[in-house]
């Protein structure tokens, strides 16, 4: 498909979405300039990932990448749900999608993607690269190396938090991703890649 068309293509596509999610937006109580804002940055964000891809940035034909995809530790007792897990290269690329309004990759932002590199390792025995993809910017990809030394310093802030906030009753730690619609996920292969400790 030419470019332009397929574009085209995909706008229409997000335009039927937007459209068909509106009495949820309604129900937000945004005014009509807000949901314009927020749609207009929908679709800057659609067509800087659109130009991303089309140029080689995920998949090849020699696999699928995996898309929003749970990913766990049980010994760490941690958990995350990745947007996107690029197997094809080596290592591997695990990217998180933002639509914040900067691009700059805080301490924040890094901790998260280490800890999935971390958790993405002890699972399959390769360490990814990892990378965050700010949509609202055409130039918004930033791919990193994960150190020995970054794995480690994740790993000693999961101990503390764990130690500092522990708890034995289960609805001290409700699920607040917002994708989750039961408490683990139906089948671990279909829906989970992590340990099998």
């Amino acid at each position: 498909m030419d470019y332009a068309d397929l574009r085209q293509t995909v706008l229409s596509i997000l335009t039927e979405e937007w459209n068909t999610h509106m009495d949820e937006f309604r129900e937000l109580k945004l005014t009509d300039s807000d949901l314009a804002f927020y749609f207009h940055e929908a679709k800057i964000a659609v067509l800087h990932f659109l130009d991303w891809f089309a140029n080689g940035g995920s998949g090849t034909a020699y696999t699928q990448p995996w898309v929003q995809k749970n990913i766990f530790n049980h010994s760490y007792r941690i958990r995350g749900r990745v947007d996107l897990i690029d197997r094809s290269p080596h290592p591997p690329l695990i990217v998180d999608w933002k639509v914040t309004k900067g691009k700059e990759t805080t301490a924040q932002i890094k901790r998260q993607l280490v800890s999935y590199a971390f958790m993405y390792e002890e699972a399959f025995r390769v360490r990814p690269n990892v990378a965050a993809h700010f949509l609202l910017f055409k130039d918004g990809f930033r791919q990193f190396t994960v150190s020995d030394n970054a794995i480690e310093s994740v790993k000693r802030v999961i101990l503390e938090t764990h130690q500092n906030t522990q708890s034995k009753d289960k609805s001290d730690y409700p699920c607040i991703c917002g994708h989750c619609t039961d408490p683990e996920p139906a089948s671990a292969e279909d829906s989970e890649v992590g340990d099998a400790a």
